[in-house]
Order: C-alpha cells, then structure tokens, then sequence
C-alpha cells in the first residue's frame, strides 16, 4: 500500500474495537472476556483512514478565559 506523508492510519482490535493508536497512548488491556490475558487482537490488515482533523491524543486543550 502507498500512503500520501499527511495521511494516518489507526488500526481497531477485533475484540474490543480499541483503536491502535488509543492504546499505545494509554496502554489499556483488552475487556474481552475471551483475552484471559488482556492482549489485543489488533487487525493490521485492514487500516483505517485518520482524519487528520481528528486529535491523536488524549489531553484536553486548555480553554482560554474571556
């Protein structure tokens, strides 16, 4: 697959639907009763078009006082 250099991907656990890129941020196991272990079924295969709009992280922004 080509990707344009703006473009990001994110990928969804089959299980739980957590995205990738979610999880290395704040490395949460899966809450799949069928992962014993908590290890996500990440499927690679099949990317996910990011906007690139659409915030990465999880830290809220600081909001100005008027």
């Amino acid at each position: 697959m080509r990707y344009n250099i703006m473009e990001t991907h994110d990928f969804k656990c089959r299980l739980c639907s957590t995205k990738w890129l979610n999880y290395v941020e704040n490395n949460t196991p899966c809450p799949s009763p069928s992962q014993e272990d908590g290890r996500h079924n990440f499927d690679f295969s099949k990317p996910i078009k990011v906007d690139p709009l659409e915030k990465q992280t999880g830290t809220p922004e600081v909001q100005e006082s008027k």
